[in-house]
């Protein structure tokens, strides 16, 4: 991507009204399409919701589908990493909301390998999406500490990490 400030004076003004003019005939062509009748379903919604005062649920809408796709990413960078500093907990558990990945761990009494991969996969995960706002939070306990997974956590079969 071209830096703004690498750009000339006269270069950027036209881009400017490129885009704008691009912009108003492409709105331009969806009202006409919405009033004869054949605009697509998913833009019909979206200008209901823009015209006649949805956007608060599209906003909403839209805040969902970004924290499905950080979860999801985060997840999968959390397996990746987990692997790679070849964590060995006896049990994992994780509990899943809008903005936040929790962990529950249960490791071998004085296993400090695996506490210490456990720790860094979290961080390794957190120092990429905490600037969005999404966060790992880990629980650790040793098996000596004798603690059922808490009843929100989904154990996770650690065999499939394996895999990975």
């Amino acid at each position: 991507m071209t830096e703004l400030n690498d750009i000339s004076p006269d270069l950027k003004e036209q881009r400017i009204e490129n885009w704008f003019t691009e912009l108003v005939g492409a709105l331009r062509t969806d009202q006409i399409k919405i009033n004869n009748g054949i605009i697509e379903p998913e833009k019909e919604d979206f200008y209901d919701k823009m015209i006649f005062g949805g956007f608060e649920e599209m906003v909403l809408k839209q805040q969902e589908v970004s924290s499905k796709f950080y979860i999801a990413k985060m997840l999968n960078d959390y397996f990746t990493e987990f692997t790679k500093r070849k964590a060995k907990p006896l049990r994992l558990g994780l509990d899943l909301s809008n903005s936040k990945i929790l962990v529950w761990a249960e490791i071998k009494m004085d296993d400090e390998d695996t506490e210490d991969a456990l720790i860094l996969t979290e961080a390794a995960v957190n120092s990429t999406y905490s600037q969005h706002g999404f966060l790992i939070s880990s629980t650790i306990v040793e098996d000596c500490d004798a603690l059922l997974l808490p009843r929100h956590y989904k154990e996770v079969d650690l065999s499939a990490t394996e895999s990975l």
